[in-house]
């Protein structure tokens, strides 16, 4: 069998090399972000659950502490 040399062979090469590499650094880009995001998830998640908890404190608090409930109990409103 005869070797056929084609023009540009080498450039073809190349840039499929080229585009091989690109596609390597955009997974590894994805995949960093789905590590920050899933991060930042969990972060708010915690973030928003401490924040009801104090809310939920503010609001007990000041149900026990409404004038004309001398006992200390909640007022059920």
């Amino acid at each position: 069998m005869e070797s056929m040399y084609l023009h540009g062979a080498e450039d073809v090469a190349q840039a499929g090399r080229n585009v091989a590499s690109g596609a390597e650094v955009i997974r590894s880009a994805v995949s960093n972000l789905e590590d920050i995001t899933s991060r930042h998830q969990r972060f708010m998640d915690d973030w928003l659950d401490r924040l009801e908890s104090i809310l939920e404190s503010d609001r007990t608090a000041r149900e026990r502490d409404t004038p004309g409930n001398k006992c200390g109990r909640e007022v059920k409103s």
